[in-house]
């Protein structure tokens, strides 16, 4: 079948105003959404408010994070801080950072840490940052101390027939190795890395707690202890949950019939992004698609 060229001509305006028609519809499909979820992507903060942040599982230093909590200590609408917290702990630089984050914080608007059904190791660590802690009675909280891990091959190798050579400036130089037997040097370098930052863990704790050194010492044994126990040590202010810290900010701080307002402290995508990004994408292969056509 052969066709003349005006009606090729038709054939392909025909093909290029579908394309067209195509991306108008994609466009009021854009302003439809718009209408819908624009607004409620930003709605405002109210000009004073008290902020709620959770700080769960594991924590490791997170340059977002920081910058979020940053963010909250220069924020003067924000009156005080209400800290989540359910973790098992996590990285010693981790912790730190959260601690010295809370403080620059309590600096100028009051700060509670409010733990949940765990903040341990790390978490405690982190909530030490505050100027009130509280926990429930079932809390899990304390294990104040520092863990490193190391496993070693060497027989598993020599039992395959793998012998692995090494060759390096010390014997410190990337030890443990798990395919090197630990000389006695190394393990006794370790323990006093180990030893060191527990010392530094154990400094922050009887600065923030005031907790006499005999008795810390005593505590601080690397046990986890119950939020009752906890607040029996001394080690947490009172029991409760966040009724308990907006009634001790009210009686201690006079921070009054504020708003409790959720703040991430991670990077929030809103809605309206969230399509944008996918309505570029579409846009890009239906336009790539319609373009095809014309030239066919």
């Amino acid at each position: 079948m052969s066709f003349t060229s005006d009606q090729i001509f038709d054939r392909n305006k025909l093909k290029t105003q579908i394309a067209n028609w195509r991306f108008f519809a994609l466009l009021a499909l854009i302003l439809l959404l718009w209408s819908l979820f624009g607004n409620k992507a930003n709605i405002s903060s109210p000009s004073k408010y008290i902020a709620r942040v959770q700080l769960e599982g594991i924590i490791m230093d997170d340059h977002e994070r920081n910058l979020a909590l940053k963010e909250l200590a220069n924020d003067k609408n924000v009156k005080a801080l209400i800290v989540h917290i359910n973790s098992p702990g996590g990285s010693f630089v981790g912790g730190q950072n959260v601690f010295y984050a809370l403080r620059k914080i309590a600096d100028k608007k009051p700060v509670v840490a409010v733990m949940g059904e765990i903040a341990a190791s790390g978490g405690y660590m982190s909530a030490i940052g505050a100027d009130h802690i509280l926990a429930r009675e079932g809390t899990l909280t304390g294990s104040i101390g520092i863990l490193l891990k190391s496993f070693e091959v060497t027989e598993l190798a020599e039992r395959l027939g793998v012998k692995l050579q090494t060759l390096k400036t010390s014997i410190y130089k990337a030890s443990p190795n798990p395919f090197e037997k630990m000389p006695l040097e190394v393990k006794n370098a370790v323990e006093d890395t180990i030893q060191d930052s527990f010392e530094v863990f154990l400094n922050m704790v009887q600065e923030r707690r005031k907790i006499e050194s005999d008795k810390l010492k005593t505590i601080a044994n690397g046990r986890v202890y119950t939020g009752r126990q906890a607040f029996e040590y001394g080690l947490i202010d009172a029991l409760g949950g966040e009724d308990e810290a907006i009634a001790w900010l009210a009686k201690d701080k006079d921070i009054k019939g504020l708003e409790v307002v959720d703040v991430s402290l991670v990077k929030q995508t809103s809605r309206l992004e969230k399509i944008l990004d996918s309505t570029a994408t579409i846009f890009s292969n239906l336009k790539y698609t319609a373009n095809t056509m014309v030239l066919q």
